[in-house]
């Protein structure tokens, strides 16, 4: 097994029953009040198709000339996955 695991920069370990659970990184209550309420955000239909996207284009090579996000968009829709907004 790998020592890699995402929760070993909080403190633990497998061995000690340790999951990756988030914890707070910081003392500003703001901050630790915004990431709880982002951790229980439900995406949207709008919001799942535009992360989709933003993947598709980031996961293009970047050596190469990629496609723009409208084609990215047309190409979508030709699959029948469209804009729900």
């Amino acid at each position: 097994m790998s020592d890699y695991y995402p929760g070993r920069f909080l403190g633990g370990s497998y061995k000690d029953g340790m999951t990756a659970q988030p914890s707070p990184f910081s003392s500003d209550p703001k901050l630790n009040e915004l990431v709880e309420k982002a951790r229980h955000h439900k995406m949207t239909p709008k919001e799942i198709y535009e992360q989709k996207v933003s993947w598709i284009y980031g996961m293009q090579d970047l050596d190469k000339p990629g496609m723009s996000i409208e084609e990215i968009k047309a190409h979508l829709a030709k699959q029948g996955i469209v804009d729900p907004g």
